[in-house]
């Protein structure tokens, strides 16, 4: 489950403090010459697109092990890299996994030349020189599935492997066999056809089912029929054919000759020409997207070469430091990675600038470069280092749009794609289309002053706006045509509003009344609530429907009870707490107290507390439950305060560039943190605990992650909404994840349609399979079954309440080497399940006429039952009111439901009325007494 806190439950930070301490952080400020950024505000406001930039954030993330890595290759479904490498003449064979960075070795036998997996058969297959004494080299096939490894004999020196998942074949170039062995993936059987001289490279089209082999020493490209093993011609190419590349959406093939690359056509299996260079070719790679190539050289010079794939020109040369070794692209964010012997430089593919270049002694030597597209992680081996090093290829772009004066608040709706946007300088919230990557605003609508805070209701397309003016209201606005619908009163100062989006109830904190206003989704009728002294913030428990209250003058916290929305415990925290979160899957909830400095946590079921430490003044407060840790930003300590839910530890984290945190988002799908703080937004790794700068702003006032596209929005006293998300280029197999009605479910079970398309042009070849995983892009993924032509069936299994993020992928043949990245992410709700009613009787004998009553441990809950034994129904079986009357053998079946909830199970009570035996009939009496 993800919990969208930010999101969600509390759209609105406090926002009126009381005097005493708003002149505290008045004075500190001015100590510390913040004032002029904290005071910034427009007059008049014409909203306008800033013109988008972008945030270079390629980074070194790991570095694996001591070997001298020689090749290696990635499986994106698994999320596992596989290097191999030399240690003193033993071969290593290592599983890096993806989301851990954590290594797995194992020795397999021969001196290692390379390596290929088959993510549909989830096999890895290694070639190894077995030297001089013997008359055979192998191949050793890892099955990743049990870990069963098996060795294969080929030809001598088999120096280079292609993996065609398709025919689930796998063709190995023997150099110094002259020959192409082809094994079977399915029986491991071997057959062998000769080539040319030399075998330098082999690469496979998976869309034609073709093989191309460069001979080195017959200066001649050899295809091969893939599908049969036989010959199709050899294709003369210049002297000394190295290394290919194949964009297969054009059907071309590039080979690195001596003169320079060679095109060869794939329909007519002729050369059509070559584009000349004047250095030796150290490597080539493509973008089947763009259709350009990208050709190393490095003899006498040090360059990148960019080919413009459809005029066979080379559009511009870029430089890099020294000697490039390997290249390869990523199409999914159109990024080149070079390896020279001092680090690794990135080039922009849409304008062939050179972004940066990372410091890491790579040496000489033949070193490996690999990218998984999906998870865009970079796998760089390094000889000098003897090590590989994972590199983060994140590249975020930022954008802004002009909203009203003062932006408050961003309410954010992931089915509908849009934002609100809460102005508090002006009469409006802005409404902004989040569907493409540049920002378009919806409309400008007019709710009335003082707007401070907005929230989403995603299951009934509902936003609500709270206003502090006088009087103070909620503008009640239907997404569905973007008009306020209803006005809503409440109490005095309103500093927070919060909504439960399942049982469609919207809570506001309204300080100056020291209550919460109630307001019913469905009707806009309201009820109001005493809690404690200076209410500043709210947060919902979707699971048990409590809602904690921060209370900043007394140092409590209210708990309402969701359904009988009254107060049943007062909770004593710290001083002058503020924010709170939730952990609906540990029950816990935690409090940030600004003016003790620590925090309180509070156990959702018995209400006990226990306090840690915090650094000064926290201020706002997070959970990522999927890894329970609690995330607390202290303004003046310039600090975050990590806590570990499960053990209570804690780090204290300066944050970057010492700037003052104020506002968090975390996004569970990538474990990331976002904070919005006076000068800066700043991401931070919630595995590594690193900074990242996204962007510069001015005193960001609200942040909120999009957990269906993990674009994050803040909105700045500059009067803009800033966008910053991750950098893609469109996704060439896009899948259609079909909705759940109303995007709802009430079951923690459900079967998930995908419909996949390929978008390469201009050739497109067949989809091969879908796959799928839940709340995160980083894990394995589960392969989906065809459901005729087109489609894809998924099963759902497990699902927990609240918020989850699915999340798809299409491959066709190309994805070990050439992947697309994600191609769909669908966001949904899974409603929580009523309890199943209890029967004051157990299942056994009972006297007839014995009363049965049922009982719902879920509040508010209505009971339907039978007596034959059928299973009841809402609507169709007898609603229970009172006691049952048990006067012969019955089965009573019961359910409880709730709007808002699913079903619960059914409750089976079985009872049987015993048979009395009939008594002996009694002997005569005679007169006297006597018997007859």
């Amino acid at each position: 489950m993800m919990g969208k806190g930010s999101l969600l439950t509390h759209a609105g930070l406090f926002l009126t403090m009381a005097k005493r301490r708003f002149r505290q952080w008045f004075a500190a400020l001015s100590k510390i010459g913040l004032i002029a950024v904290m005071l910034v505000a427009g007059l008049v406001h014409t909203p306008q697109t800033v013109s988008a930039d972008a945030v270079v954030t390629d980074a070194v993330v790991a570095e694996i092990f001591k070997d001298e890595p020689r090749a290696a290759a990635v499986n994106p479904i698994t999320n596992e890299t596989y290097v191999i490498s030399n240690n003193q003449g033993y071969e290593n064979f290592t599983i890096i996994d993806g989301v851990t960075n954590q290594a797995t070795r194992k020795h397999l036998s021969g001196i290692p030349l390379d390596v290929a997996v088959n993510p549909r058969t989830n096999k890895v297959y290694v070639t190894s020189s077995l030297g001089d004494y013997s008359d055979h080299d192998i191949v050793t096939v890892i099955d990743r599935n049990n870990m069963q490894i098996s060795e294969i004999n080929t030809g001598k020196k088999p120096a280079a492997i292609a993996v065609n998942p398709v025919l689930n074949k796998i063709y190995i170039a023997n150099k110094e066999g002259n020959s192409v062995s082809i094994i079977d993936g399915e029986t491991n059987k071997v057959s062998t056809i000769g080539v040319g001289n030399m075998p330098y490279a082999i690469a496979v089209n998976p869309q034609t089912n073709k093989v191309y082999v460069s001979c080195w020493g017959s200066h001649f490209i050899q295809i091969i029929n893939g599908e049969t093993g036989d010959l199709i011609k050899p294709v003369p190419v210049g002297n000394y054919p190295e290394a290919i590349a194949i964009d297969h959406a054009a059907n071309r093939v590039y080979i690195a000759t001596s003169e320079g690359v060679s095109v060869i056509i794939g329909a007519t299996d002729k050369l059509r020409t070559t584009i000349p260079l004047n250095d030796f070719i150290r490597g080539i790679a493509v973008n089947p997207i763009t259709h350009k190539i990208f050709v190393i050289t490095g003899m006498t010079t040090k360059l990148v070469a960019v080919i413009d794939g459809e005029n066979e020109t080379i559009e511009k040369s870029v430089s890099v430091q020294s000697t490039p070794k390997n290249v390869v692209v990523n199409p999914a964010t159109n990024k080149i990675y070079v390896t020279t012997n001092d680090g690794v430089t990135v080039i922009d593919g849409d304008t062939n600038d050179s972004l940066s270049t990372l410091s890491i002694s790579i040496g000489e030597g033949i070193v490996p470069l690999v990218v998984n597209p999906v998870t865009n992680k970079i796998y760089a081996g390094s000889v000098n280092e003897r090590k590989v090093i994972v590199i983060d290829g994140t590249r975020t772009d930022k954008s802004g749009i002009g909203t009203g004066n003062n932006p408050r608040s961003v309410a954010i709706n992931p089915f509908t794609q849009k934002a609100y946007v809460a102005n508090e300088g002006s009469r409006e919230v802005t409404i902004v289309d989040l569907k493409s990557k540049e920002l378009n605003i919806v409309k400008t609508l007019n709710v009335g002053e003082g707007s401070i805070a907005a929230v989403a209701n995603p299951l009934t397309n509902r936003i609500y706006v709270v206003h502090d003016s006088a009087p103070s209201f909620v503008s009640v606005i239907d997404g569905a045509n973007d008009m306020v619908v209803a006005t809503v009163p409440v109490g005095g100062s309103p500093s927070a509003i919060a909504v439960n989006p399942i049982t469609n109830q919207i809570y506001v904190a309204n300080n100056q009344s020291s209550s919460v206003t109630v307001i019913d989704g469905e009707s806009n009728s309201k009820s109001t609530v005493s809690v404690g002294s200076g209410p500043v913030h709210i947060a919902v428990h979707l699971l048990t429907n409590k809602v904690y209250v921060t209370n900043s003058q007394d140092g409590t916290v209210s708990v309402i009870d969701g359904t009988t929305k009254k107060v049943t415990a007062t909770v004593q925290v710290g001083q002058s707490p503020k924010m709170a979160a939730v952990n609906e899957k540990t029950n816990k909830i935690y409090v940030a107290n600004s003016g003790s400095n620590n925090i309180t946590i509070i156990d959702g079921a018995s209400n006990a507390t226990s306090t840690v430490p915090a650094g000064n003044q926290p201020y706002a407060i997070a959970v990522n439950q999927k890894t329970n840790k609690v995330y607390v930003s202290n303004f003046l300590g310039r600090t975050i305060t990590v806590i570990d839910g499960a053990s209570i530890s804690l780090m204290h984290l300066p944050t970057s560039y010492d700037d003052y945190p104020q506002k968090l988002a975390v996004n569970e799908g990538n474990d990331k943190i976002y904070v919005a703080a006076l000068n800066s937004i700043t991401v931070l790794d919630g595995k590594r605990n690193t900074w990242t700068k996204l962007a510069s702003a001015v005193n960001a006032s609200d942040i909120a992650v999009n957990p269906a596209t993990n674009q994050v929005y803040a909105t700045t006293t500059t009067n803009q909404l800033m966008a910053i998300h991750q950098r893609e280029t469109a996704n060439p197999l896009p899948v259609l994840i079909h909705a759940f009605p109303n995007n709802r479910l009430t079951d923690g079970t459900a079967s998930v349609r995908f419909t996949p398309k390929n978008n390469y042009a201009p050739i497109q070849g067949r989809i091969l399979d879908v796959y799928y995983q839940l709340d995160s892009s980083q894990g394995a993924w589960k392969k989906a079954t065809p459901s005729g032509p087109d489609d894809w069936i998924g099963s759902l299994d497990g699902l927990t309440p609240g918020m989850h993020v699915l999340f798809a992928l299409a491959t066709d043949g190309q994805e070990a080497k050439m992947g697309s990245g994600i191609g769909g992410v669908y966001a949904f709700y899974v409603a929580p399940k009523a309890a199943a009613p209890t029967a004051s009787k157990s299942s056994g004998e009972v006297e007839s006429g014995t009363t049965v009553s049922l009982s719902a441990s879920t509040a508010g809950a209505s009971i339907y039952y039978t007596t034959d034994g059928s299973t009841p129904t809402p609507g169709s079986s007898l609603f229970y009111h009172e006691p049952i009357h048990v006067k012969r053998n019955m089965t009573i079946k019961a359910i409880a439901v709730k709007a808002g909830m699913a079903g619960s199970n059914v409750m089976t009570e079985t009872y049987t009325i015993p048979v009395t035996a009939p008594s002996a009939p009694s002997a005569p009496v005679a007169a006297g007494g006597r018997n007859l």
